[in-house]
């Protein structure tokens, strides 16, 4: 979410403004409000996760003339809600902004901003100043509540080229991207993609308008993707719209940034690690060739081409890319309009993503843009993921749209998903969250008829035989008892860190000399069971959890410490990785607090978890053949672990990536507004 939308309380007094009275107008902005009528938009949940608020909904109505009211209610734990009002001009101006925020109905913050002349009296809880602004502009603030933002897009919209004037961004202006028509029930609609831009945020946001130019649907509206009621299960339409819209700028970046000089590169002086053996050579030059390793050698052996690129990376360490096992939540609509996530995770170093969240919706559009080289990020690799229902919120919003979370209530349910799974090329499935356990034996057949592979996130159930641990902490949740209430997590009301904080309340108490420990173990001895790690994620290591609970201590962290040597004393395969919590350097640094040795994690981040995606004949490792998968770290990884984190180039597919910083700019989905 844009920052500049992200709501939050500020703990100040409420205070009461006085009320002016302007010069009627009739719908300046367009908004389509008469008196009597509600515009009234509920939240269809676009990222469900275990916390997420269940229901919640913005209503805007005319109070006179030329005044816009509104609230924005959220059903969460405290119940907040947001409440203001806005004055508009003759010219779709603002003359009065006023915000008001409550928990619980106690008032937590007030802030208004009134036009006078060519200045504007700011209030901010019990301060009030003068300050002189541009002609016709209002200072807003930092944190805009969703339905003003809204309603600004609609007077910007209104207002053409000339825009809409505010002190901190500028002017805002607006500019259509794409129209498309929904189909509800039997109703269509016509509804155009706007993209908004400002002076000193070029990406500020975007919005759906219908034919008139009033708010249709608000992508970036707090209760969720806000739509009119009767028009919730538009939102499928309208994402696959923005997926679309966002494909020519990402095509266009990655014609800017996958250039292979014809001649090749060559990389010389560099200090090379084998991952296989767990050694390094100094003074190695690498010959790459599009998206090859053509040679290896001594800087002596090998010459490099004529006309081909020399870097010289002397005093520096080559070593092959990483792979992020279970990298976090990018395999989603967000992950498939904007580009920036996987950008930056290649800028990490990370080549290679092995995620364990994909819908059937926008995964395999996402992984399909990014193998033909349409879009710019780490090659991936993702699961098909089987959720149990989440029951309907309001008015036939759902905690996802319906093809997205594949929701299953029973085996019926549970075979067709796995069909589409198996349709769409998919090798694992991967049961999370919210997955009844009574289904889960159901699910290890369908899924072995279809000759794929199971997984299971849920902490409550054993995982199958032969199958894969996606953390290797829910070993031990399974062994320990703990009171939570299923509706509630279904509901997504108990969170998920509650489920981290619950069993980590009990995992202190274990007795690892205990049959029931000793047979967690064996599941993992050999490398029979492969496991991820994801260790950052947890307290107290992951700051947000920290914040958030006290249950989680030293002795908890410790045990987890112990688990990971005795499993790996058994033999287990660890596949690293972060669940975005941390970087993979932290992460690995972690699992050397066990005992692992530095030649073994960086063999477990790169050509270990390579031979479990089943690719390691073409990446994993720096060897002639294989694709050129390759990242230049300014330190020793085989010394000092952490120095994985200190990545200064990155080649993947045989594309360099030198300039970084470029590489993780935040970039718009849209086309954006011309200036004046």
């Amino acid at each position: 979410m844009t920052p500049n939308r992200i709501l939050g309380a500020l703990g100040v007094t409420a205070l009461t403004i006085s009320s002016r009275m302007y010069a009627p107008s009739t719908d300046p902005c367009r908004t389509g409000l008469r008196p009597g009528d509600t515009l009234r938009l509920v939240g269809v949940y676009k990222n469900f996760r275990p916390g997420a608020r269940s229901t919640g909904e913005i209503r805007m109505w005319l109070d006179g003339p030329s005044r816009v009211r509104y609230v924005e209610t959220f059903d969460a734990k405290p119940v907040a809600t947001w409440e203001g009002q806005i004055d508009i001009a003759s010219d779709a101006t603002w003359q009065r902004f006023v915000w008001r925020s409550y928990v619980d109905g106690t008032p937590r913050n007030t802030q208004s901003a009134e036009r006078i002349g060519d200045s504007a009296i700011v209030v901010r809880g019990d301060t009030r100043k003068a300050e002189r602004l541009p002609a016709g502009s209002l200072r807003l603030p930092k944190s805009i509540p969703s339905p003003a933002f809204a309603l600004m897009t609609q007077c910007a919209l209104v207002r053409g080229g000339e825009g809409f004037p505010t002190a901190q961004f500028g002017v805002v202006r607006m500019t259509k991207a794409v129209t498309t028509k929904v189909r509800v029930s039997g109703k269509t609609r016509t509804v155009s993609l706007y993209a908004v831009s400002a002076d000193s945020v070029p990406d500020l946001s975007h919005v759906w308008l219908d034919e008139q130019g009033r708010l249709f649907a608000d992508p970036y509206a707090d209760v969720g993707y806000g739509l009119p009621p009767d028009w919730t299960p538009a939102v499928e339409p309208l994402l696959l719209a923005e997926v679309d819209a966002a494909a020519p700028r990402m095509r266009q970046t990655a014609a800017a940034f996958y250039a292979r000089p014809s001649a090749g590169i060559v990389f010389t002086h560099a200090r090379l690690i084998d991952v296989e053996h767990g050694t390094a050579s100094n003074n190695m030059s690498v010959l790459v060739r599009g998206s090859r390793i053509m040679a290896i050698g001594p800087d002596s052996t090998i010459k490099p081409p004529a006309e081909a690129t020399v870097v010289d990376v002397g005093g520096k360490t080559l070593m092959p890319g990483l792979w992020d096992f279970n990298p976090g939540y990018f395999m989603n609509e967000i992950g498939a309009v904007y580009d920036q996530g996987w950008r930056t995770t290649l800028s990490r170093g990370v080549t290679s993503l092995f995620e364990i969240h994909g819908d059937t919706t926008f995964a395999p559009r996402i992984v399909r843009r990014l193998d033909s080289g349409e879009q710019v990020g780490p090659r991936v690799l993702t699961t098909c993921v089987i959720f149990g229902w989440v029951p309907d919120l309001i008015d036939g919003a759902v905690s996802r749209f319906r093809d997205s979370p594949n929701q299953v209530r029973d085996r019926e349910d549970l075979r067709r998903v796995i069909a589409r799974c198996a349709a769409q090329g998919r090798k694992w499935v991967n049961t999370f969250s919210t997955f009844p356990p009574e289904l889960i034996p159901a699910a290890i057949e369908e899924t072995e008829a279809k000759g794929l592979r199971f997984m299971n996130t849920s902490a409550s159930r054993r995982p199958a035989a032969g199958g894969v641990s996606t953390h290797i902490a829910q070993a031990l949740f399974s062994i320990v008892s703990v009171d939570t209430n299923r509706t509630d997590w279904q509901l997504g009301r108990v969170g998920g860190a509650a489920q981290f904080w619950a069993y980590g309340r009990a995992v202190p108490d274990l007795d690892f000399d205990s049959p029931a420990v000793r047979a967690v173990v064996d599941r993992f001895a050999g490398g029979r069971l492969p496991t991820g790690t994801s260790l950052c994620v947890y307290p107290p290591t992951n700051r947000y959890m920290r914040a958030h609970d006290t249950t989680w201590d030293a002795a908890t962290a410790k045990k987890l410490t112990e688990f990971v040597r005795l499993v790996h004393s058994a033999g287990a395969t660890f596949l690293p990785g972060t669940e975005g919590a941390c970087s993979l350097g932290k992460e690995l640094q972690l699992l050397s607090q066990s005992g692992i040795s530095n030649a073994e994690l960086l063999s477990s981040v790169t050509i270990g978890t390579a031979r479990f995606a089943d690719l390691d004949r073409e990446v994993g490792s720096i060897a002639v053949g294989k694709r050129a998968d390759i990242i230049v770290v300014d330190g020793d990884p085989l010394s000092r672990i952490e120095d994985v984190d200190h990545v200064i180039m990155v080649m993947r597919d045989g594309a360099l990536f030198r300039d970084l910083a470029a590489l993780r700019a935040s970039l718009p989905f849209l086309p954006q507004p011309g200036r004046k």
